[in-house]
């Protein structure tokens, strides 16, 4: 399983292409393969950028959803309608589709934060991130419930 860490800030460019990091690069889209990447919106307004296998596994799961309750249906269509499969080109960068794009609120010639989210990447507008981020738990102030969660 690929674990993706880190945070690291790069611009868009007119045509609404992104540099991937080269950390996530290699994860994503080893060098040499033909391995697809699947892009789709987030929980948060961000899109989630995962390597093929993962997607593998999120797809099986929402494909065995029960369908015949209606929260089920619309997670399912919010799920597959957002799905964008592209590749990395010989720059290494992806082209993020203009409905991506307006989710995430990211803005061509702008900036864009990527961020490990363990299984996958989360690629925010810079200015959302930092905002989220600020709403995070103090480690400090919520320290022992917050560490009782993540040990």
């Amino acid at each position: 399983m690929s674990v993706f860490r880190s945070e690291f800030i790069y611009a868009l460019d007119e045509k609404g292409r992104v540099k991937l990091p080269p950390a996530f690069r290699e994860l994503l889209s080893p060098k040499g393969s033909d391995t697809r990447i699947f892009l789709l919106r987030d929980v948060e307004p961000c899109i989630g950028i995962y390597p093929e296998a993962e997607y593998a596994l999120l797809e099986a799961k929402v494909s065995r959803l029960d369908m015949g309750v209606m929260a089920n249906r619309k997670l399912r269509r919010r799920f597959v309608s957002s799905v964008a499969e592209c590749s990395v080109d010989a720059q290494g960068r992806i082209l993020l589709p203009p409905s991506l794009m307006e989710y995430a609120q990211l803005v061509k010639s702008g900036p864009a934060l990527f961020a490990g989210f363990g299984n996958y990447v989360q690629l925010w507008n810079k200015a959302l991130y930092e905002d989220d981020i600020k709403d995070a738990p103090d480690m400090r102030s919520d320290g022992p419930h917050q560490l009782e969660l993540i040990s």
